[in-house]
């Protein structure tokens, strides 16, 4: 079977949304998106985080929610107990959104 890949090509995000709440990034993240096999890839190597989908656009929402996922799982962890990669992965993520706050 041959492996269809076509041409990648990088954008920015800027914004993140959850089921409550609403998140910038304090500088944009560049995002790589191909399509492998049928099935559209979005990652980011430096985060080391992808998302996947039918489309381009489902495959940019699975890498928000996951890059969402580590943002807070990273911020819950003490910086005093990783090493190697975690402490870099921490390090990646400890500023790299801000969540927006509400107008009432």
């Amino acid at each position: 079977m041959m492996k269809q890949q076509l041409e990648k090509r990088t954008v920015p995000i800027w914004q993140i949304k959850s089921k409550t709440s609403t998140y910038r990034a304090k500088k944009p993240i560049a995002i790589t998106i191909f399509k492998d096999n049928g099935l559209f890839f979005a990652e980011n190597e430096n985060l080391e985080v992808f998302g996947y989908g039918e489309t381009q656009g489902k495959a940019i929402l699975d890498l928000k929610l996951h890059i969402l996922h580590f943002y807070q799982y990273y911020q819950k962890l003490n910086k005093d107990e990783l090493v190697g990669k975690a402490a870099r992965l921490k390090e990646a993520y400890k500023d790299l959104l801000t969540e927006e706050q509400l107008c009432r």
